[in-house]
């Protein structure tokens, strides 16, 4: 397999790269010089930082002049759908400890992640005609898609290769900047979470990388357990819905897509928390 990782990530992140060198994947830092339009963008700007849109491109391209297939990782109904096994064995899980969720959030890159968790408790409350539980979804305050990108078609990669996509973006050439969060420095949201967002039924929230990662490392003392930097994001939000039970001394229960471990990005988090 061949993968196309974002240029600042394949630099920020090497052990998310050595893992997949170990599983057999070649990797490529995106842009690259494989695909005339990796090369067209590293002509304009030798250290070019890369975007996912770029990546997908680069990917899809490829792909095609290779006889090869692409694989797509999130966004689209075909990839979700799998997904939500996830939600599926969280309902079942809610069902064996006697709990059902209040809220129930995780964070937001292309949409797959909370999508997976949340669309099997939603579409119950769906065909049920009445929605009780919050649906809140977090994003980054640097990549804010959701809070002000515009409801639209448009492009889920850089060379416009794919078909447009009617989705909340804040433009399919957004260049992120390099924060270590990856996975949501992508410019759009999944189509399907676009549209219930669009309803109202799920709530956007973004926060910034210096807030999370002081989460981040709160959790890890409480939990023990040190989450993605990607995952941290939704971790604000708990002290928000905390801090109003308090108020209304109601209890809340709250489910989380915790989407990963961060391990491989202590590196990350040593710069931003403890400037080494």
């Amino acid at each position: 397999a061949h993968v196309f990782m974002v240029r600042t990530s394949y630099f920020a992140k090497p052990y998310r790269r050595y893992l997949m060198q170990m599983y057999g994947a070649e990797v490529h830092p995106s842009p690259s010089d494989l695909t005339d339009f990796g090369r067209e963008l590293l002509a304009k700007d030798p250290n070019h930082p890369g975007s996912l849109g770029i990546a997908i491109s680069e990917a899809v391209k490829y792909a095609e002049e290779h006889g090869g297939k692409y694989v797509v990782g999130s966004v689209v109904n075909s990839d979700i759908m799998f997904k939500t096994i996830a939600g599926l064995e969280a309902k079942k899980q809610m069902e064996m400890i006697g709990e059902d969720p209040d809220y129930i959030i995780g964070v937001v890159g292309g949409g797959s992640n909370y999508a997976a968790l949340a669309y099997p408790f939603l579409g119950d409350e769906l065909r049920s005609g009445k929605v009780r539980r919050k649906y809140i979804a977090s994003g980054s305050l640097e990549v804010p898609k959701m809070t002000k990108g515009v409801y639209k078609y448009d492009y889920p990669d850089t060379a416009k290769l794919l078909p447009k996509l009617k989705m909340y973006s804040i433009g399919s050439d957004f260049v992120p900047p390099p924060v270590y969060a990856g996975g949501l420095r992508y410019h759009g949201v999944a189509p399907t979470l676009s549209l219930l967002m669009n309803k109202g039924i799920v709530e956007a929230r973004d926060y910034s990388q210096e807030e999370s990662f002081k989460w981040a490392k709160l959790f890890s003392q409480i939990e023990g357990y040190v989450p993605a930097p990607e995952t941290s994001h939704a971790l604000p939000i708990i002290e928000e819905i905390v801090k109003e039970a308090k108020k209304s001394g109601e209890k809340k229960i709250i489910l989380v897509s915790f989407s990963g471990h961060g391990l491989l990005d202590l590196g990350n988090y040593a710069s931003v928390l403890f400037k080494e």
